[in-house]
């Protein structure tokens, strides 16, 4: 192609066909700027194909992940619901209402506490690499980016209430050797059959023990309420993905 255009050029320039050779260069200068734009648009065409199979991809693992918090962020959040609530009979309790099975129950609940692991996952790994911004949905890309940083606040908000226990909680209750019962680990419902002592109905009626277990219920409220809340937003940002892969694939 490239020598049939010198060809033509020569035979110009030998006629002295001066006004037909420049039209001829500038059709020759636009074709060639024509052929440029084309090779370019395909070449855009086959990055924005790349680009939209990698969204795809990404959005695919994020719904994994984001699978996997919600459940995460349930099974936690009914054990502090479970324990807002086992708190808050107990605080209502005379020694007559106490029974062995609820008060190791509430003993295991008030030492043992979840931190939730934060984890690095496919989210904080797309805002590290910059690839959220192959996200086109902006709606999608903005609840994505602010992930790891409610992730780190569950964390941060677990690892203070654990202190709390380590700090106080535990330490008092082992000054009347409390836990009584022993387990391979602890759990609410982990028991020993045996009658209530009466070092466990002595506490109901502590003023320091009740003090204790008012701020236990606010912690496992608090907690419960914020797995909630982060586990529903959870299922509006996997309910945005569904409803745009829908769209794109």
């Amino acid at each position: 192609m490239i020598k049939f255009f010198r060809t033509i050029r020569q035979s110009l320039i030998m006629e002295n066909k001066t006004g037909k050779y420049i039209k001829y260069a500038i059709g020759e200068i636009v074709l060639v700027v024509i052929g440029i734009l084309i090779a370019l648009q395909i070449n855009n065409w086959n990055q924005n194909q790349l680009n939209n199979q990698k969204e795809i991809e990404i959005l695919l693992g994020v719904k994994e992940e984001l699978h996997n918090l919600i459940e995460r962020l349930d099974k936690w959040g009914e054990y502090n619901r479970t324990g807002e609530i086992l708190t808050s009979n107990v605080l209502k309790f005379k020694r007559t209402d106490a029974n062995k099975q609820t008060m190791d129950s509430l003993f295991a609940s008030m030492i043992f506490v979840n931190v939730f692991d934060k984890g690095g996952g496919i989210l904080e790994a797309l805002i590290n690499d910059g690839k959220l911004e192959l996200i086109r949905d902006n709606s999608i890309s903005k609840k994505l980016s602010r992930w790891p940083d409610m992730l780190e606040d569950i964390h941060t908000n677990d690892l203070s209430i654990r202190d709390f226990v380590w700090r106080e909680i535990t330490p008092y209750l082992a000054k009347f050797g409390i836990p009584e019962f022993s387990c391979e680990s602890l759990q609410f419902y982990c028991y020993q059959d045996k009658p209530i002592s009466d070092t466990y109905l002595s506490l109901l009626e502590n003023e320091q023990f009740k003090a204790l277990l008012r701020l236990r219920h606010v912690a496992f409220q608090a907690i419960a309420n914020d797995h909630e809340a982060k586990a529903n937003e959870a299922k509006r940002t996997l309910n945005l993905i569904n409803v745009y892969l829908k769209n794109v694939e």
